[in-house]
């Protein structure tokens, strides 16, 4: 019975002292060259069971490389075209349109290619830790970039259409709304009903991260294009669980008093 005591006072101790789990980074695309030279993607699409096809080039590409394997749809009007490009220090997705045409892109990363400790599993989007960050070039053209997520069978897009920057921008997932998307269905997103996927601060059991874009070339000039250098998200494992302090803590006294009364009987 001492033993036991003990035991179960270890337990309690390591439990109230155990270490805070870090958010890692899952999708690490931009800084490191995956291509020889500027390579047309696929179409991609999505199949029967409304999962998403592959959407790099079939080419000349290192899909060693977890975070330059991604899926999704594009569509396009003629002449627009949906590069993977060469830029000295590292590639990036280029979405052209030409002569007033116009595009629609979503470029996904699915949890079989997520990095680390997250692969293969769902992750939890936290407000405290876990952010998206990116940084898109592009001209005065009419742009429309959103954040997606899959959660489950279901596809989310963000309420904010997010601009062009010259710099990195990093966007905290839970801080925005979300409505219901379903790409499969119809690539180009025009409404959806809002979604409480946010609760307690956190977005639970993504297995999907990416985002939408959509291009009109305004003015009809050849050459004009969105690019997107570098595309990253920390998230952490759905398979940690992290109570909260008033929950440890009564498990904890639990735990210490069963075996004070086992050791009385």
């Amino acid at each position: 019975m001492k033993f036991q005591h003990t035991l179960l006072m270890a337990a309690a101790v390591a439990l109230i002292g155990g270490s805070v789990v870090q958010a890692a980074l899952i999708v690490d695309f931009g800084g490191t060259e995956y291509v020889s030279a500027n390579q047309v993607m696929q179409a991609g699409g999505f199949d029967i069971n409304g999962d998403p096809l592959a959407l790099y080039p079939t080419t000349d590409y290192n899909t060693a490389a977890t975070s330059a394997v991604f899926h999704g749809q594009q569509e396009a009007s003629a002449g627009n075209q949906n590069l993977v490009g060469q830029d000295g220090g590292g590639d990036r997705l280029i979405y052209k349109c030409d002569n007033a045409a116009s595009l629609t892109a979503l470029t996904l990363w699915t949890s079989d290619n997520f990095l680390g400790a997250a692969a293969g599993g769902p992750v939890d989007l936290l407000s405290a830790s876990d952010t998206v960050s990116f940084n898109v070039v592009t001209y005065a053209q009419i742009n429309t970039v959103r954040l997606v997520v899959r959660i489950a069978d279901d596809y989310y897009i963000s309420s904010q259409a997010f601009t062009a920057g010259t710099g990195t921008m990093d966007v905290d997932p839970t801080a925005l709304s979300w409505f219901t998307y379903d790409p499969a269905a119809a690539l180009v997103y025009s409404s959806g009903s809002a979604a409480s996927i946010v609760s307690g601060g956190v977005i639970s059991g993504v297995t999907e991260v990416g985002f939408y874009v959509a291009r009109t070339d305004a003015d009809g000039t050849s050459g004009n294009a969105l690019r997107l250098n570098s595309f990253e998200v920390d998230a952490t494992p759905s398979s940690v669980v992290i109570p909260e302090p008033a929950t440890l803590a009564m498990f904890c006294l639990g735990a210490i008093g069963l075996g004070t009364r086992r050791k009385k009987l």
